[in-house]
């Protein structure tokens, strides 16, 4: 029999080495979690036990029979028991890795789909003269952000004719962006008849959400308009053009109305795709009529972590696994080369 703690002090607390863990496109790479298990234990106290938990799950939203159909499903479950045997001073450090199984999707918050990781940490202690266990436990949420693809190419632009109207070319300069940067968007247009005029610009940012049960795929979707960033200025002509025209404005991404981007899982899917809308005004028998003039593209969104990705000085720290033997490191170091062993936890973590 075993009591929770009453007091408020933290006698548990979870220090991350990569508070965020960046995964690429290739499934089979598998995520590891490292860290350090921080114990600050009284004179009076024994520690017994200390586990890690690792607890993955996705929940999905869907519409069967008019009615909506809600599920949860485990993805990750790991353990780790640490050694309390070291326990020598008041305060102790147990650093820790645990690799995650490969091909399990990042963290996704959408309104249809959510895939969340949380690391339990779980001691048992007994106090001088006690038999009875005593228990603390503390809690972390682990984020897993996808990094883009190695193919970063810009977009193709598309150039049409819209009837006898213009002719016009629309670049959208990236094929990847993280939620919360900049879009380039570059418009050009030739006129093919007089009393031609661009009344509005518009650009939305399509969603679909793809859930997939029992070989049935149900997708819902959702439509955000977004607008020129700050101290960027979409500039339209105010008279009907009579000359090639262009122009370039940044586009402002939203960093919380909607979920990133995912890779093509067996359950679900989520897909992003811009749409520009020019409103032109054009003469038509004597008298202008208004038409839309559409243009469509699919774009990769990637979390908004990425877009601090340079910032993040985690991401500097060595891989998992190293290529080098201990014994190569040291030659190399002999001759000059100045490659250092990898860091320790201790080192690498700002404690």
């Amino acid at each position: 029999m075993w009591h929770r703690r009453s007091s408020r002090t933290k006698l548990l607390s979870i220090q991350l080495l990569e508070p965020i863990i960046f995964i690429g496109q290739d499934q089979d790479t598998a995520p590891v979690v490292r860290g350090i298990i921080h114990v600050l234990l009284e004179k009076t106290m024994k520690l017994r036990n200390l586990n890690i938990h690792i607890h993955g799950t996705i929940k999905m939203q869907r519409k069967k029979d008019s009615k909506l159909v809600n599920s949860e499903n485990q993805l990750v479950s790991e353990d780790l028991s640490l050694s309390a045997a070291s326990l020598t001073a008041t305060t102790n450090k147990f650093p820790f890795e645990m690799p995650l199984p490969a091909g399990i999707p990042e963290t996704v918050k959408s309104a249809d789909i959510q895939v969340q990781y949380v690391m339990t940490v779980s001691m048992d202690y007994t106090k001088l003269n006690q038999s009875n266990l005593q228990h603390e436990q503390a809690t972390k949420d682990i984020t897993l952000a996808r990094l883009p693809d190695n193919d970063l190419l810009r977009l193709q632009p598309i150039e049409r004719q819209f009837l006898n109207w213009c002719k016009y070319r629309i670049t959208i300069d990236k094929k990847t962006a993280a939620l919360g940067s900049r879009l380039p968007v570059k418009i050009e247009i030739s006129p093919l008849l007089p009393g031609f005029k661009l009344k509005q610009v518009f650009l939305q940012l399509l969603e679909r959400r793809a859930v997939t049960k029992n070989n049935m795929e149900k997708t819902n979707q959702s439509c955000y308009f977004i607008y020129p960033s700050k101290n960027s200025l979409l500039t339209i002509p105010s008279k009907p053009m009579t000359q090639f025209w262009q122009t370039s404005c940044y586009y402002q991404l939203p960093d919380d109305k909607l979920s990133h981007s995912t890779m093509e899982y067996s359950s679900f899917k989520i897909s992003h795709s811009v749409l520009v809308s020019l409103i032109v005004s054009v003469p038509d028998k004597g008298k202008q009529v208004t038409k839309t003039i559409s243009y469509h593209v699919n774009i990769d969104l990637l979390s908004p972590d990425v877009n601090e990705l340079d910032e993040r000085e985690y991401v500097k720290l060595p891989p998992y696994n190293c290529i080098m033997s201990g014994e190569e490191l040291e030659k190399l170091n002999r001759y000059g080369l100045g490659v250092a062993y990898p860091p320790s936890y201790e080192e690498s973590v700002i404690v």
